[in-house]
């Protein structure tokens, strides 16, 4: 079936957003248009729920599990008459949903599902009057729409974009200064969609959609696309593999920034919904026996600290697939180095970090020593000093120190002469103005 390729039934994003007919998103909620694929959607998923609801009412599929009460249905969200009020409540039934359905051999069942949940929810979200509620309903839509996008081929889905596009664009109208940016990363995720649709192996453009979805936030979305350029990279010798050794470096970036939101044993009521969800597609998704991370259901500091160790650690897994690499560069394998070794530190692993840090040293014997790049090496030194310190391997700290006391001198010699350079040019320039 060909895919819709126009926001809205009656104008798209050029002419405007609707008329709000005296609502103020601010306290009567948002006013959100009806789409075209939104309507496709309903319209392919007719009665989804009554087929769901016979498969489990067979005599076979109640032998097979032993006559007991099924634990998916999309009943339990919806209700028997499609009449059920969606709230927070229902997130566990759409996980169970999720997770049974992501099981099946046929991803094209998962994104019937999806799809039947976004047509569901959306005129309820435009029922909504409560802004705090009605976005919960919307960010849900997003997310489903997201996912439809993971499991269709070539991770491309122009329909469910274009869901996710329309949406952004309304709140972007109608609270500019709040979702604004977000309608502008938006256009461009959604530009690129409709091109991988026509041509899904053009990595350039995909690495540029992977890098608007971190800014939009959505993490996991962008993890997506950068497995998907990784199983289809030409095989090259690993050393000379530049453009994996990239998204090595970048998927781990992803790692250590949702790292750093449970930092402290605190983290925000938005940043935590984040997680959760990256948490819980990553599990489903990629997480390997017995590796997945851990949940943060109840937002407890224990369970934020264990969360954040987990999430550095497989970090610090891309990072260490990168290191090999040498076509990426010298200096940004030290950055990686360096951000591997500091987070061992974190986790108390002192003689770990000592170790990836000495075997990433000489790298920077690639690096120019200029006033740019010595800050950096004192600093990576200074990271060996503390951990031979904390290790208490004194040889080690003697080293480092030696080396960090040379390069200190080094960078005060040439801020120095570029400061006699600087006078000398403010110098000349007076006896020019002079002159004239």
């Amino acid at each position: 079936m060909a895919e819709n390729r126009t926001l809205s039934s009656d104008s798209g994003p050029r002419a405007g957003p609707p008329q709000a007919r005296g609502r103020s998103p601010e306290t009567s909620g948002f006013r959100i248009r009806t789409m075209r694929v939104e309507t496709d959607f309903r319209r392919t998923t007719y009665r989804l729920e009554r087929k769901e609801r016979d498969d489990y009412a067979s005599m076979l599929w109640n032998a097979m599990r032993l006559e007991r009460k099924p634990k998916v249905a999309i009943r339990d969200v919806v209700g028997a008459n499609l009449d059920n009020a969606v709230d927070y409540v229902h997130e566990g039934s759409f996980k169970e949903t999720m997770d049974y359905y992501s099981r099946k051999s046929d991803s094209r069942e998962l994104i019937q599902v999806l799809r039947f949940y976004c047509a569901y929810l959306l005129p309820q979200a435009r029922r909504e009057m409560v802004p705090e509620k009605q976005l919960f309903l919307l960010f849900k839509v997003v997310d489903f729409a997201r996912t439809i996008v993971q499991y269709s081929s070539f991770a491309v889905s122009r329909d469910a974009e274009t869901l996710v596009w329309g949406i952004f664009y309304d709140l972007g109208m109608q609270q500019p200064k709040v979702f604004g940016k977000y309608m502008d990363t938006e256009k461009a995720i959604y530009n690129m969609m409709k091109r991988l649709q026509v041509a899904p192996l053009d990595h350039a453009t995909r690495m540029q959609l992977a890098e608007q979805m971190i800014r939009q936030t959505s993490f996991f979305d962008a993890l997506v696309q950068y497995q998907y350029l990784l199983e289809r990279f030409p095989r090259v010798h690993r050393e000379d593999d530049a453009r994996r050794g990239r998204v090595y470096i970048l998927i781990g970036d992803i790692f250590q920034g949702l790292s750093q939101y449970a930092e402290g044993g605190t983290i925000r009521y938005t940043d935590a919904r984040k997680m959760r969800n990256f948490i819980e597609r990553y599990n489903r998704s990629y997480a390997r026996r017995g590796r997945g991370l851990p949940t943060i259901a109840g937002a407890q500091e224990s369970q934020l600290k264990r969360t954040e160790r987990a999430l550095r650690a497989i970090a610090n897994e891309w990072y260490l697939q990168a290191m090999p690499v040498r076509a990426v560069g010298a200096k940004p394998i030290t950055e990686v180095v360096f951000r591997v070794g500091a987070n061992h530190m974190k986790d108390g692993q002192a003689k770990e970090a000592l170790k990836i840090l000495r075997e990433g040293y000489p790298y920077w014997l690639r690096v120019p020593e200029s006033a740019e790049f010595l800050p950096d090496r004192i600093e990576y030194l200074s990271l060996i000093v503390a951990a031979a310190v904390r290790s208490k391997q004194r040889g080690a700290a003697d080293w480092a120190n030696r080396e960090m006391r040379d390069h200190e001198s080094k960078l005060r010699e040439l801020q120095d002469y570029r400061n006699r350079v600087d006078s000398l040019r403010d110098t000349w320039q007076v006896g020019d103005e002079l002159e004239v």
